[in-house]
């Protein structure tokens, strides 16, 4: 999450998880458990540039998993986790 978020610059990702976690009480590690709610506060700080973050997160984690953000149905981080959540399950199953 941090890696997506730091696109933005460091400081700039450090002081959006701050304020997730002493604002809006949502801390990093609950983020990937709570995606919708992350989205949620991302468009209240942020407004209609959420989309752009939210964008760049869902890139960020796909790339860290090796999975093409393009083949998402739906570009969100919520559809995002569900894909990789699919993925990971598969590669146990397999053993890769």
């Amino acid at each position: 999450m941090e890696q997506g978020l730091s696109v933005l610059g460091e400081s700039v990702a450090q002081v959006i998880l701050h304020s997730l976690d002493t604002k809006y009480s949502l801390k990093e590690r609950d983020i990937l458990k709570k995606p919708d709610r992350f989205v949620e506060v991302l468009q209240a700080m942020f407004g209609s540039g959420a989309a752009t973050i939210e964008k760049l997160v869902v890139q960020s984690i796909c790339s860290t998993v090796g999975l093409d953000p393009n083949s998402l149905d739906q570009p969100t981080l919520s559809h995002c986790m569900k894909q990789v959540e699919k993925a990971i399950k598969i590669k146990k199953k397999t053993g890769n």
